[in-house]
């Protein structure tokens, strides 16, 4: 018979499991609507509004949290507005931007070698040194989203022929492992909703002048329901309740399982973008997400 610490242990992982699911759902279904709002609201202002919305949900809670803990914000100004910078300005303008030229599919695939970017991008700088199995995971994974940007084709990639969309999201997946890395580095002792309180307060300001233009250049987007709705979703569940649900799962289960299920937001979006936008999922997407798939499981094998 099992144990009850065993028991536990289990009721641990799987509701780590169904934390890390909602996660990467809100994520996937942000790159599908990313996508199918494009013609309704422009990327800057769906960015813009995004981070504000969000803002408003978390304030009521995040704020007494920042207050609390304003001697750290203070000593580490600084270093707060380039993360937000990194995370809050860029990565979502980017990749919303992107939509304009290519797929959600395409969006969610590239996403998806965000681990071994930022593996890369630590080894790089951080000197981090990790065994060749574990190099070989993550360049394995790096080629899988390599096959996607150029459509599995050898001819794109000696004549660098690339989707301009699929490269804004590359650049994008930089800014996040960026990010990442500089958020390793710095090791900030700051309670996590305080943090993304707080952040969400720093990297407003950097959106609202390209927001600024936008409108100035296209107009303000129509006030109706469904716009409304997607912007409330979007402020809610990709940017709050998914972060702390992961989290959460993290604490329960540890990194490396959790980096896993990011490789469900592929499969997610490709998908629901399939029911909803019509899109098609093509020989090369399979080839490079099983590529990717393949590299991170090699990855997060003990060594």
């Amino acid at each position: 018979m099992k144990s009850k610490i065993e028991i536990k242990g289990e009721k641990e992982d799987f509701s780590a499991y169904i934390l890390f699911t909602i996660a990467v759902l809100s994520w996937a279904l942000n790159t599908v609507l990313a996508k199918g709002m494009i013609n309704e609201i422009k990327p800057i202002s769906l960015s813009f509004f995004r981070w504000f919305t969000a803002l408003c949900f978390i304030l009521p809670f995040g704020l007494r949290r920042v207050i609390e803990q304003k001697e750290i914000i203070k000593a580490n100004w600084l270093k707060i507005v380039i993360l937000s910078i990194f995370s809050i300005s860029l990565y979502n303008s980017l990749l919303y931007y992107s939509a304009q030229f290519t797929t959600a599919t395409n969006i969610s695939f590239v996403i998806a070698s965000t681990p071994a970017i930022t593996f890369i991008l630590s080894w790089i700088f951080l000197r981090q040194q990790e065994s060749i199995l574990k190099v070989i995971g993550m360049l394995i994974s790096l080629i899988g989203m390599l096959f996607i940007v150029f459509k599995g084709s050898l001819s794109n990639l000696f004549s660098l022929v690339v989707n301009i969309g699929d490269l804004i999201v590359f650049i994008a997946v930089v800014s996040w492992s960026i990010y990442s890395v500089l958020f390793k580095y710095i090791k900030l002792n700051i309670d996590p909703v305080a943090f993304l309180t707080i952040t969400i307060i720093a990297g407003l300001p950097f959106i609202l002048p390209f927001y600024i233009w936008e409108v100035s250049v296209y107009g303000l987007f129509a006030i109706n329901t469904t716009n409304i709705s997607i912007i409330l979703f979007l402020g809610l569940f990709p940017s709050i309740i998914s972060y702390l649900c992961w989290n959460e799962g993290v604490k329960r289960v540890g990194p490396n399982m959790a980096s896993i299920f990011l490789y469900l937001i592929p499969v997610f979006a490709s998908v629901i973008a399939f029911i909803y936008l019509g899109e098609r999922l093509y020989f090369y997407h399979i080839a490079g997400g099983v590529l990717i798939a393949a590299g991170l499981i090699l990855y997060c094998r003990r060594d």
